[in-house]
């Protein structure tokens, strides 16, 4: 009777999808969130823990040629999680050393092996690195090789088994998070739905849209016998049901 649109039809503004099936914008956003911190998460975790694995012989040869950067420290790290001992430092990078390039003497084309390179002295182009070692059986020999180059090697001990663990289920949590949060606001939505269920769509019309008097229905016998049926049978119930109505 109303030219009022059903407020049912309409998205109330929560970003849940609505009967006219508009976008869920509030759970995309949700979803999205946590679809970024969780690979934030997992790139700052890589990032923090990147280096480059070599070995003790290029360890070694860094030492002694003075590419490790001194501006850094020299970190001799014991690693909980995996018991793992490690020297951890940073290089200086360098052009190879050794190499040969010819070199023209009297019209001759000869070759001469090139001098070592230095090492880059600005120390922010320096790189990470890590070294597995075996300190008990290295002790004496990292120990020698670190005093000629006067070097001091720092004892860290890590204990990074809790964050190994959380890290990677950082983003599992969020994405449950955000699954919860959407069932949970789908159980309300039905709630309230069942809720309202039964109750009066009766609309308050203004006297300008109510086009139906009196006067309208004025004369119509039939529905003024009706009516006193009503009555009647309201008044005495047994004399209808004598009769065969129930």
């Amino acid at each position: 009777m109303s030219d009022e649109p059903n407020g049912n039809s309409r998205n109330d503004g929560s970003g849940r999808r609505g009967p006219d099936g508009s976008f869920n914008w509030r759970g995309f956003m949700l979803f999205a969130l946590a679809l970024t911190l969780g690979v934030t998460a997992l790139t700052f975790n890589g990032a923090a823990g990147a280096s480059s694995r070599i070995t003790f012989a290029d360890f070694e040869q860094y030492v002694k040629t003075g590419s490790i950067d001194r501006t850094k420290p020299l970190e001799l790290v014991t690693q909980d999680a995996s018991m793992e001992e490690v020297i951890r430092g940073y290089y200086l990078p360098q052009s190879p050393a050794g190499a040969e390039h010819p070199v023209s003497a009297g019209g001759d084309s000869t070759t001469q092996p090139e001098a070592p390179a230095q090492p880059t002295a600005s120390g922010k182009d320096s790189i990470r690195f890590t070294v597995p070692v075996n300190i008990e059986l290295q002790k004496d020999k990292i120990n020698a090789l670190l005093d000629a180059a006067g070097l001091v090697l720092n004892a860290k001990y890590e204990n990074n088994m809790l964050s190994s663990l959380l890290v990677p289920l950082i983003p599992l949590v969020l994405v449950l998070a955000v699954i919860y949060f959407l069932v949970r606001q789908q159980i309300r939505t039905a709630g309230r739905g069942a809720l309202s269920f039964g109750k009066s769509k009766a609309r308050l019309l203004s006297q300008d849209r109510n086009k139906v008097t009196f006067k309208d229905v004025a004369g119509c016998d039939e529905a003024k016998e009706e009516v006193q049926e009503l009555v009647e049978f309201l008044k005495d119930p047994k004399k209808f049901q004598r009769l065969g109505g129930k």
